[in-house]
């Protein structure tokens, strides 16, 4: 490319591109990226965290291992770093849940392992300042997760989605996420769902409440409660 500089968006997204992913790292001006249902290999470059302006950071449906680089928590713009349907491994750095900027984590259906740093807790904490309100997403399912789900969660303003089911969590649903208040309309930004696997970790104590099994199968909270207790 003649001049890496003056490149500040890429969408590449839905095609058939193979190989490694391209080196952005050298294109420092980037603020969205969107490489998602293509067939990329190999792993995350660490250089991904110099990109100062990155707000929009997508690549769903590929085929990228590896670690997540701890580097991207130096992205204090991002606001959406999303990476499911991978094979990624090892554990989410902790200073990723804690972005001030990040409205969408979205890290479903990989390999990944570890657990939910308490810090989530200042996930898009900046907004709050702006004054204008955001819906959070955090979408976690179908990992390899593990210990206690963090009260903490609760703290984060305007959380929408949180799904947690397909993971090896252990303990109870929080009392704090039980009783956040939920969404009773299209347009509200309480919360609106909240999965888990309910024969590990109930999470019917809140009407946003979606038991999802292990084995994939999908049902809502009263049907499970009623099957729990026939």
């Amino acid at each position: 490319l003649y001049n890496k500089e003056s490149i500040t968006r890429i969408f590449i997204d839905r095609n058939t591109f193979t190989g490694p992913l391209p080196e952005w790292s050298l294109m420092p001006n980037l603020t969205h990226i969107s490489a998602f249902d293509n067939s990329f290999i190999g792993s995350l470059d660490p250089g991904l965290g110099s990109l100062a302006n990155l707000r929009i950071l997508l690549l769903n449906s590929n085929k990228l291992q590896g670690t997540i680089p701890p580097k991207l928590s130096n992205l204090e713009e991002l606001e959406k770093f999303e990476a499911a349907n991978n094979v990624l491994s090892g554990e989410i750095p902790a200073g990723i849940f804690s972005l001030p900027r990040l409205l969408s984590l979205s890290l479903s259906n990989n390999q990944l392992t570890g657990e939910i740093s308490r810090s989530v807790k200042n996930m898009g904490s900046s907004w709050s300042n702006d004054g204008k309100p955001k819906r959070k997403y955090i979408k976690l399912e179908n990992n390899s997760l593990t210990g206690t789900i963090p009260k903490s969660l609760a703290q984060i303003k305007n959380l929408y989605v949180l799904t947690l089911h397909g993971n090896a969590f252990k303990g109870d649903m929080p009392d704090a996420i039980c009783e956040l208040k939920v969404a009773s309309s299209g347009f509200s930004y309480d919360l609106f769902r909240l999965t888990s696997d309910c024969t590990r970790i109930d999470c019917s104590c809140s009407a946003a409440c979606k038991c999802i099994a292990s084995t994939g199968s999908d049902e809502g909270a009263s049907d499970w409660k009623k099957n729990r207790n026939g």
